[in-house]
């Protein structure tokens, strides 16, 4: 019987995204038009007896604004679901997110509403696929008034070889 004091195969899955990693993002305005290309560092590792994977993230986003950010994914023996948390200092919002991992692609699919300023809201939807040992991706989108998603976001993670 698994427990919350678990440490399961599917805690192993995240390893491959531990390590110091070179960020080249795109984002992408709603008609699909890239309207950045900024980079980072992002540094992430394994943590609580390889339970959680920790990210720290630095760079930059538009017009070389500064952007730092910090993360924890891992998975719930208990509630059998994925579980991310993400801050950053562009917000205040502590941002939570609930997914499923699909074996066949080795790809995280994962969703989270946010609150929009004004009240509204709007459901985020983040995709991370591990291409190789030196590359995985993120790619993130927001669903659109008629709840079809829109790709705001993509970055691709490669290895900085030490």
């Amino acid at each position: 019987m698994e427990t919350a004091e678990s440490f399961s195969e599917k805690h192993q899955l995240l390893a491959p995204m531990e390590g110091e990693w070179k960020a080249i993002i795109k984002m992408f305005s709603p008609d699909g038009k890239i309207i950045s290309e900024p980079s980072g560092k992002m540094n992430s590792k394994m943590i609580l007896g390889g339970r959680f994977l920790e990210q720290n993230f630095n760079g930059e986003v538009v017009n070389g604004q500064s952007f730092n950010g910090r993360g924890f994914f891992g998975y719930n023996d208990v509630a059998k679901i994925w579980q991310s948390c993400w801050i950053d200092d562009a917000s205040t919002q502590l941002q939570t997110a609930t997914g499923i991992y699909q074996a066949n692609n080795i790809e995280w699919q994962m969703a989270e509403t946010i609150q929009l300023e004004g009240g509204g809201k709007v459901e985020k939807l983040s995709s991370i696929r591990i291409h190789s040992n030196n590359l995985h991706t993120m790619i993130m989108s927001l669903k659109d008034e008629n709840q079809q998603p829109t790709k705001m976001m993509e970055i691709n993670y490669h290895r900085v070889e030490n």
